[in-house]
């Protein structure tokens, strides 16, 4: 007499405004972006950048470095500073020329090039890192409590292809 029951299911998916990349994107090259140069928009893709062994250069007492080790360490974080600006230079020039127009997949393929790049720097800076170090230091810096527990340069490399897949997926 009665006929079963059925279900209709919609899957919809509306974009109102801006993604949360492209929100990151517009709040990292600045507001009024449309105005800003290169070195504008890359003052603010830069922030308040702090050297990546920072944490280990002020913990030096309790990891018991030598000035030797600091010096080198500070030397190493340097480079990979150095690899990081030229990075987001690069970036910062593109997005310049953009004239803040960041809704394109062009433009999200490029923020996600570099960044994969700059993660990518960061974690390279690890082996480096060990050599300078003895046993009882890389285990100290290495820990995920130590002073680089923030970092992905304390990852395994299948860690971080882990984290940059999950990242992309996100968006």
């Amino acid at each position: 007499m009665f006929r079963n029951p059925f279900r209709i299911t919609l899957d919809v998916k509306l974009d109102i405004g801006a993604d949360r990349e492209r929100h990151a994107m517009l709040t990292q090259i600045g507001e009024g972006s449309d105005l800003l140069d290169s070195a504008a928009v890359y003052a603010h893709l830069r922030g308040r950048a702090v050297p990546l062994f920072a944490p280990v250069v002020n913990d030096r007492e309790r990891l018991a470095l030598t000035e030797a080790q600091v010096a080198s360490i500070i030397r190493l974080g340097d480079r990979y500073g150095a690899t990081r600006d030229s990075i987001l230079g690069g970036l910062a020039g593109y997005l310049a020329s953009r004239r803040g127009d960041v809704d394109n997949s062009e433009t999200q393929e490029r923020w996600h090039a570099a960044l994969r790049a700059i993660i990518w720097a960061e974690w390279l800076t690890a082996s480096p890192l060990r050599a300078l170090l003895d046993e009882a230091q890389a285990a100290k810096v290495f820990s995920r409590v130590g002073p680089l527990s923030t970092r992905r340069v304390i990852m395994e490399r299948a860690e971080v292809e882990r984290y940059l897949k999950a990242w992309l997926l996100a968006y």
